[in-house]
């Protein structure tokens, strides 16, 4: 032999110089692994089987190929044959001089069939070829046939990636003789025919007669596969099939192309079944039948849960469309309302102040009375649409209930002396003791219980008894309560039938109430609803014509002393001189009603106002006056409240920092976050509630935001201190010592983290996706009384959202040098505390 040349070197792959001298080359994408698969044993490798010519160029892969004892046979990307191995030879000895090297796998079948297959018509060889072609290309999965001299072969193609393959043979003839053949056809769960290839009928497995139990007859020799073709058409298949049944019948024998994947047959019964058919080494035909009913089933099965799937994520997502359409709705319907509701409430609580006589005082009461109860009712559906949506968000504060049911019993003691009711407080010394829950929301449930109470006892006596219970498992939550609150009354009570009928929304016992005694019949809905999201529930006793007792159980843990410390100095008064001075107020408002009401209020208490009707007129006004705050109303002609006050946060002039409180009639929460997010610093809802206005200016009025006053005299504002020490002694008393500095620790680490995310996203091209992260600052340091850092953070979420390119740069890195200058005072000062 002569020496043997290295294979080139490709990507990946070898390329091997073709021994067709009409070729250039023969590329070939080799997966070695895939050759060991096809090994059933290896031996020493013994000489090679190639001529000397072939293993020169291909050494080890001849040599791979010559140890294995499977058939194997390499075919290039182009289909040439490459070559194959000495077990090949012996496995297809007719094979000899009839294929040829280099050669296309089509010109090499039709060599073979000249020499071996008596076929003289020229198409029907054409067709023979072309078929064994098409079987070698759609080739995915092992194919079992048997040669003529009753040898068994497991055919198999191993395809790489460039389209090339491996094609081999290993022989089973042992694993598969008849008496195997026959172990097969009764161990498998296909009904199994076999045909020989003039299409006679030679054997069939017993599945076959609990297939076709009409067709038996047929499974015996003399019979053909047309004969049981035509017979399971009438017998078992839908009318429906005949057409495919007939073109399996129109097939010449012997079979070259039998179906090309399992063909799905709809039975009589409205069943399915499906045929595979196998055509063997010598024309004959093996047909497997398979009952798929259940297949189908399942498969419809599933296609119909599809389906619902599919219209159940479209209805969620109407009813998602359906809940965002109501909840904007009701927040347009609730300013619409609101605004002239404000307007109502307004002007008689003005005329309320001024002297009238007797009879027009009662008549201006009166009204006001009824503005407040359409109000009420107007809070009653917006909250009711707030549960529903799951965006009503407790406030647990420390409250002692003792305080809460006296302010209530105050509250409703006139209206009860009226009707000549009798009511009474029964409370034990555990409801002295602070605890902590949402009061604002249990407040709102008794008032409902005891409205309702009152409305419904035209005689006798209301009973608001309140007691606690120790909790589940005391040992596992000592300081958990359970607290008890129960409204008795002896009024008209509430038949058995009609009991779990009250607490459904617009809802009542007998329809004649509503006419009887008014309301919508919310209330108790609501009260239930909340007790629910407090993690507690509402019961009812009641019987007609002995009155109700209602029963409001709540899980509420006790407070230490040092948060009992924080209640009492947070009811300690504001200092007087919060507001020592008659403010210059910009009020924008474009409803005329509106505007008369707030002046009217705000000159009452001793303050300037200067009004105008648009947010684009408020911008004007600012720099030719020194206002102290700005009363802005969110919607308006031209320019409406949030754009005008994204513009003055963003403006840079000495008025960008005024306070400025939204007026709104919007009173869903959402909408407040979105006025803070746009810069502003309270809200007040309508209708303008004289006393929240008033307590909200002295919140605000001596605000250093406040711009310093304008002119040649005019002193400069005092630099705010960098950490509010009261601020933090207030934090303190709030969260106990222990808890402090793991607390420190995790807003150090949350800081750090967003200013650092910040600082590397100050380069995006829309500044406004900052916003976020900037105004989650604002809480971050104005709650740790890191006060520098509150205002400047304040200020970036400003200019974010006013997309100032310019100005978020340089808040950046001022933010980034203030925080690691202030960021150690708050470590110091909890290092203090806990020292």
């Amino acid at each position: 032999m002569g020496a043997r040349a290295p294979p080139v070197k490709g990507r990946g792959r070898a390329q091997f110089p073709c021994p067709d001298p009409g070729n250039s080359s023969v590329s070939f994408g080799l997966n070695v692994s895939h050759i060991w698969t096809a090994m059933t044993a290896t031996v020493p490798p013994p000489p090679l089987l190639f001529d000397q010519q072939d293993t020169s160029d291909i050494p080890f892969v001849g040599a791979l190929l010559d140890s294995m004892e499977t058939a194997a046979c390499l075919i290039d990307t182009d289909e040439r044959i490459i070559g194959w191995n000495r077990c090949y030879e012996a496995f297809f000895p007719e094979h000899e001089g009839q294929l040829k090297r280099g050669w296309s796998y089509i010109d090499n079948m039709r060599n073979y069939f000249r020499a071996n297959a008596e076929i003289t018509d020229a198409k029907l060889f054409e067709e023979t070829v072309e078929a064994g072609v098409v079987r070698h290309r759609n080739m995915r999965d092992p194919s079992l046939f048997q040669k003529r001299n009753g040898r068994w072969l497991n055919s198999r193609i191993y395809w790489f990636a460039d389209g090339s393959c491996l094609k081999t043979w290993q022989d089973v003839t042992r694993q598969h003789n008849r008496t195997a053949t026959d172990l097969f056809m009764e161990g498998t769960d296909r009904g199994v025919v076999l045909f020989d290839a003039n299409g006679n009928f030679e054997k069939a497995n017993r599945v076959m007669g609990d297939i076709f139990p009409r067709a038996v007859d047929l499974f015996h020799p003399g019979t053909t596969y047309l004969d049981h073709l035509r017979t399971y058409a009438e017998t078992t298949l839908a009318p429906h099939e005949a057409e495919t049944v007939a073109r399996l019948i129109n097939r010449p024998f012997p079979i070259r192309t039998p179906v090309a994947r399992p063909l799905q047959l709809r039975r009589l019964d409205g069943g399915w079944l499906e045929l595979r058919e196998r055509v063997l080494f010598d024309g004959s035909l093996q047909t497997l039948w398979l009952d798929i009913t259940t297949a189908k089933a399942l498969e419809k099965s599933n296609a119909d849960l599809d389906r619902l799937v599919h219209e159940l994520r479209e209805a969620r997502q109407t009813a998602e469309a359906a809940s965002a359409a109501k909840s904007a709705f009701l927040a347009t319907m609730s300013h619409e309302i609101r605004t002239p509701m404000n307007g109502v409430l307004g002007m008689l609580g003005l005329l309320r102040t001024v002297p009238l006589p007797a009879e027009a005082l009662d008549y201006a009461e009166t009204a006001h009375q009824s503005a407040t109860a359409l109000l009420a009712i107007i809070d009653d559906v917006l909250d009711i649409t707030k549960l529903e949506a799951g965006r009503i968000t407790l406030e647990p504060l420390p409250f002692r209930p003792s305080e809460l049911l006296r302010s209530i019993v105050a509250l409703f003691a006139p209206r009860v002396a009226e009707r000549g009711v009798t009511l009474r407080l029964q409370t034990d010394a555990s409801l002295e003791l602070v605890y902590q829950s949402d009061p604002t929301r249990l407040r709102q449930i008794l008032v409902n219980l005891l409205g309702n109470a009152v409305k419904f006892t035209p005689s006798g006596e209301i009973t608001i008894c309140g007691y606690t219970e120790p909790a589940a498992d005391p040992a596992a939550t000592p300081d958990l309560v359970r607290l008890v609150l129960e409204v008795r009354d002896t009024g008209i009570g509430i038949p058995l039938e009609q009991q779990a009928l009250i607490f459904d929304r617009f809802t009542q016992s007998d329809q004649s109430i509503t006419r009887r005694f008014g309301g919508t019949g919310l209330g108790l809905a609501i009260s239930r609803e909340l007790a629910q999201l407090m993690g507690g529930y509402i019961s009812l006793a009641s019987a007609p014509g002995e009155g109700s007792t209602f029963t409001v159980s709540l899980p509420v843990p006790k407070i230490d002393a040092a948060a009992l410390e924080a209640l009492t100095n947070s009811r300690k008064p504001a200092p007087a001189s919060a507001l020592d001075r008659p403010l210059s107020i910009l009020l924008a408002e474009d409803n005329e009603i509106n505007q008369r009401v707030v002046i009217a209020l705000l000159r009452k208490a001793g303050h300037q106002v200067y009004c105008v009707a648009s947010g684009r007129d408020a911008l004007e006004a600012l720099p030719e006056h020194a206002f102290d705050l700005v009363l802005m109303d969110i919607h308006m002609p031209e320019m409406d409240g949030l754009q005008a006050t994204r513009l003055i946060r963003a403006s840079g002039k000495p008025w960008a920092r005024i306070p400025i409180i939204a007026l709104t009639a919007d009173a869903l929460d959402e909408s407040r976050q979105t006025h803070l997010a746009a810069g502003m610093n309270d809200t007040l809802a309508k209708p303008i509630d004289r006393d929240k206005l008033l307590q909200t200016l002295q919140r605000w009025g001596g605000k250093p935001e406040a711009p310093a006053a304008q002119g040649a005299d005019a002193k400069p504002e005092p630099a705010r201190p960098r950490f509010d020490q009261a601020r933090f002694a207030e934090l303190v008393d709030t969260i106990g010592r222990d808890a402090l500095p793991d607390l420190i620790d995790s807003v150090i680490a949350a800081v750090t983290e967003r200013v650092t995310d910040i600082a590397l996203h100050r380069h995006t091209a829309d500044v406004r996706d900052l916003h976020a992260p900037a105004h989650q600052l604002i809480s971050l340091f104005g709650n740790f009384a890191l006060t520098r850092l509150h205002d400047l953070s304040r200020r970036l979420a400003s200019a974010c959202l006013a997309g100032n390119r310019l100005e978020v740069a340089q808040l950046i890195g001022e933010l980034e040098a203030q925080t690691a200058a202030d960021l150690p005072l708050l470590s110091e000062a909890a290092q203090a505390v806990t020292a």
